[in-house]
């Protein structure tokens, strides 16, 4: 079960571990942990006070900040505009960052369709009010926060008939009142987490412990290759819902706690 992590012993218990290591890398969702989710995905804003934390972070020694999100990577970076981060779209299926410019080479192939899909799935639910298509360019989301409870199960129905024949190429997988689709491969969060801790580890000479830090059931993914790993420790994000995570935020307010936390050195015991 997941604790609190700001429990009077939680951090401290975990500075003998940091210490261990090369450097340290801290890895956040967006949506839900760095940004209020929104009724609709563009109007979400990353706050100044938190932005500011994150660019504090770049500029510390021995600390590098990721955020991998469903978001594009296009978008992602719109909303977050500080160079020295790295950052993971569509899952990770797209990385960037400094000296990393990644694309899954299997993923690539399914831009098309993606484009095809999106402009399918608006003809089918256009008249469904509140109901939004996003195109991310490698996967294709359905937001329906704002749809009516009545019109659901019809939303769901045309959804799916969408996909009519594409099981095999494609998978759904359901988010906070979103549905995507997404390409059928071997890759997900906790994949992309893995290739940016390897990634980093290459150039700065050894293994970073890592923070990973999300709301999401995406993100679980994520939560058990890092404890699998055994390089880091996973952080949920609100929710009282079981999860991987060996610890909890209560939401976006304790997350940049959080960030204060690791910006100031973790206190007086820790890296400094």
């Amino acid at each position: 079960m997941a604790r609190p992590f700001f429990e009077p012993a939680s951090p401290d218990s975990l500075l003998s571990l940091i210490r261990n290591y090369h450097f340290l890398c801290v890895v956040l969702d967006f949506d839900g942990t760095l940004a209020p989710i929104r009724r609709r995905p563009e109007e979400a804003r990353l706050s100044s006070r938190t932005r500011s934390l994150l660019l504090g972070l770049t500029r510390r020694g021995g600390i590098r900040v990721g955020i991998i999100s469903g978001r594009s990577w296009q978008d992602l970076y719109s909303r977050v505009m500080i160079p020295e981060l790295y950052y993971g779209g569509c899952h990770g299926l797209e990385m960037r960052g400094p000296g990393l410019d990644f694309r899954h080479p299997e993923g690539e192939k399914f831009r098309s369709l993606m484009s095809s899909l999106a402009a399918r799935l608006r003809s089918q639910i256009g008249g469904i009010p509140g109901a939004l298509v996003e195109d991310k360019g490698l996967a294709v989301s359905l937001h329906y926060r704002s749809v009516s409870r009545g019109k659901i199960p019809s939303l769901r129905h045309a959804f799916y008939r969408c996909l009519a024949g594409y099981e095999s190429e494609l998978e759904v997988v359901a988010g906070k009142e979103v549905l995507e689709i997404r390409p059928r491969l071997s890759w997900h969060k906790g994949k992309a987490l893995l290739f940016l801790l390897d990634h980093l580890a290459l150039v700065e000479g050894g293994p970073p412990f890592c923070f990973y830090l999300g709301d999401d059931r995406t993100d679980e993914d994520a939560f058990c290759t890092l404890a699998e790993a055994g390089q880091g420790v996973a952080i949920r994000v609100g929710g009282a819902s079981p999860t991987a995570a060996s610890y909890r935020l209560r939401g976006i307010g304790e997350v940049q706690m959080f960030l204060r936390w690791i910006r100031g050195g973790f206190g007086p015991r820790g890296l400094t």
